[in-house]
């Protein structure tokens, strides 16, 4: 099940590769990294068409109003190119794929205090942690962020939520803090809000050689210097 915030934009996104990898790492909670459209100086957010002529940065993370761009956090679901994949501890509530079975955990009586009335404030901080819990899992493998494939977030702050100058209002942030702070309260042994991850590589790519009478495979290697090249 796709969970996707107001902003998202995922009309250059590969949904098929995005399945597939969700499927490769067996994890409960993924997501696509995030590609974040920052508003610039003028308060206008550039559109997709203008995605290539300003440099991406990652997602703000919604608890952290002190991030700034470059920062360890900041880049935590921006897309790494060497990883296929990365497992991590915390996830941002903004683009997950979540699987049926941990959803109905979460929005049940076993995960009091995770939502409530006016936000998910704290949620990715502790569901990985908690379905890790509910499941046996390993809570280092039960969230992953998908490098391959991204979602742009353009981030254009039309809610009623957000003030002058895209911040949130005082008032909406005082309830949003308290009600984090709750669920951090009932869950502190989930809490696994952190930059690490494990970066998985991309599978080796294998070179077929079509011979006479069968298929042979062989990995490719560097010429080293001194070896005499074998000529065919």
């Amino acid at each position: 099940i796709w969970l996707l915030d107001e902003d998202a934009d995922f009309t250059g996104t590969d949904l098929w590769r995005m399945l597939k990898d969700a499927e490769v790492t067996q994890s409960l909670i993924v997501s696509p990294s995030v590609i974040d459209m920052r508003p610039l100086p003028n308060g206008t957010v550039p559109g997709v068409g203008d995605a290539a002529e300003h440099k991406p940065v990652a997602s703000l993370l919604q608890t952290e109003s002190s991030c700034k761009p470059g920062s360890l956090m900041c880049q935590h679901q921006a897309p790494h190119k060497v990883c296929h994949f990365r497992y991590v501890t915390f996830l941002e509530v903004m683009f997950p794929l979540v699987r049926q079975e941990p959803l109905l955990k979460l929005l049940g009586n076993e995960c009091e205090h995770c939502l409530h009335e006016r936000s998910v404030w704290g949620l990715d901080k502790i569901w990985c942690g908690f379905t890790a819990r509910m499941f046996n899992r390993s809570s280092r493998r039960t969230c992953a962020i998908l490098d391959r494939v991204s979602v742009l977030h353009t981030d254009h702050r039309t809610m009623e939520k957000w003030g002058g100058h895209g911040k949130l209002k005082s008032t909406v942030m005082k309830v949003y803090t308290e009600e984090q702070a709750d669920t951090l309260r009932h869950h502190m042994q989930d809490n696994g809000f952190s930059s690490t991850s494990t970066c998985v590589l991309p599978p080796k790519k294998v070179k077929f050689h079509r011979q006479k009478k069968h298929l042979r495979c062989v990995h490719p290697r560097k010429h080293e210097p001194g070896r005499r090249r074998r000529r065919r």
